[in-house]
């Protein structure tokens, strides 16, 4: 089974707001980011998970991370902080799911 546009929606319907060139955009990047090698049978959820979270990602307003600002007279500097990829993953429901899923891949790889 294919990763689809239907496959991201049965998931994440609220993201059906998207074009269909926008849902498959994300898909393709997933896919080049999960690999089927190593993610077997678990392969499509992963790929599912992730592009439904990057596109929930890219909906959300302000910048991801821990803001910090720094304010001197007229002089102003905002940071931006990433702890790691698991916090910004830990982020949506749907990148709670890919972290989950992460899990087994793991479990699985090293039971072999």
């Amino acid at each position: 089974m294919a990763v689809t546009l239907n496959s991201i929606l049965a998931v994440a319907p609220e993201l059906s707001v998207e074009t269909p060139d926008v849902i498959n955009f994300f898909i393709a990047m997933a896919q080049r980011r999960v690999s089927p090698l190593v993610w077997g049978v678990h392969n499509d959820d992963g790929v599912t998970f992730l592009a439904a979270h990057l596109m929930t990602m890219k909906n959300r307003s302000g910048t991801p991370g821990n803001p910090s600002m720094q304010k001197v007279g007229d002089v102003q500097a905002q940071y931006v902080g990433f702890t790691n990829s698991n916090t910004a993953l830990s982020s949506t429901s749907y990148g709670v799911e890919y972290l989950e899923l992460r899990k087994l891949v793991v479990i699985s790889a090293s039971s072999v």
